[in-house]
């Protein structure tokens, strides 16, 4: 639950940037006596939820996920929201599948939690824009040892951290703007970071970073003394 509320504390945090009409207060985990209340609109929020399909966060499709969630009496409904569609050239946004997803959801009485697809999504960039997937240079790929490009997204490229930040940033405007009533009550940031058949980017860059001490700021999070580095450690 704990990663949860931070999740969620990330979404409040960027809703309170706009003021909320007073009689829509924003979603919030509660602690109570005994375990942890998720709270919509002021009161207990049990979320009978249904994860579309990643195929299913076009306009065209959604009657069919409404008809869905009917069908099996859910009141909320899990859906990607893709980097690729929501930003296709850069610097120009698309909101028309989260305004079409607003508006369904309100019709059919539903609830929402979005998910990010950004840099990442099952390890890979399949929901990047192309214009991100095609700059190698701007936007770099972990590096393997011999120097090649492995086909996952570098976590050290720093156009891609802002690229991506700027864009899930616009998206939270949008929704702090048209969605007042808190349709929306989570969203997961990313998904599924990692990859597979290389432990870590071998670039140069990360190589230095590998190789150097353990910040202190880190070391003190997790309670360590001493120095540690990627290849020696001191505890």
């Amino acid at each position: 639950m704990r990663a949860r509320e931070r999740v969620l504390a990330l979404v409040v945090a960027t809703f309170a940037l706009g003021a909320a009409p007073p009689d829509a207060p924003l979603p919030r985990f509660d602690r109570g006596p005994v375990h942890t209340v998720l709270v919509v609109d002021g009161q207990p929020f049990l979320a009978l939820g249904v994860q579309a399909n990643n195929s299913s966060n076009y306009p065209a499709v959604l009657p069919t996920v409404w008809t869905a969630l009917d069908r099996v009496g859910a009141n909320t409904l899990e859906m990607p929201v893709a980097w690729e569609q929501f930003e296709p050239t850069e610097g120009q946004f698309d909101f028309s599948f989260v305004d079409a997803l607003l508006e369904g959801a309100r019709a059919h009485d539903k609830r929402l939690v979005l998910l990010w697809y950004g840099a990442f999504k099952n390890t890979a960039p399949s929901y990047a824009p192309e214009w991100v997937k095609r700059d190698g240079k701007r936007f770099p790929r972990m590096r393997k040892e011999d120097g090649s490009a492995h086909y996952v997204l570098s976590p050290l490229g720093r156009e891609t951290l802002a690229a991506d930040s700027r864009a899930f940033a616009a998206l939270m405007r949008h929704l702090r703007e048209a969605d007042p009533q808190n349709t929306v009550i989570m969203v997961q940031v990313e998904n599924e970071t990692g990859s597979y058949g290389l432990a870590r980017d071998r670039s140069p860059e990360a190589d230095r970073l590998f190789n150097a001490p353990l910040p202190a700021d880190l070391a003190k999070a997790i309670r360590v003394s001493g120095t540690c580095s990627g290849r020696n450690a001191s505890w």
